[in-house]
């Protein structure tokens, strides 16, 4: 709650600002925390038939280069 709250008043760029506003965390940490699970942009479902060919042909471009991979399905990150 408070990672969000300190993001409304200093946007999503800032983190070095909202991790003063986010006790006992580092602006990596927060960052890692937004861009990871909390973005609404991120699709936490199941993974879809269509994700899945979509991550095995950019696989086979861009082997082991998941931040890549990631871009190319868009609503996943490249934890997941």
């Amino acid at each position: 709650m408070q990672l969000l709250a300190s993001m409304k008043v200093h946007g999503d760029k800032n983190w070095a600002l909202i991790a003063k506003s986010v006790q006992n965390r580092t602006d990596v940490q927060c960052r890692e925390r937004y861009c990871n699970i909390l973005d609404p942009n991120i699709n936490h479902s199941d993974w879809t038939e269509e994700e899945d060919e979509k991550m095995r042909v950019a696989f086979g471009q861009y082997p082991n280069k998941w931040s890549k991979i990631a871009k190319c399905i868009s609503t996943r990150t490249d934890n997941q």
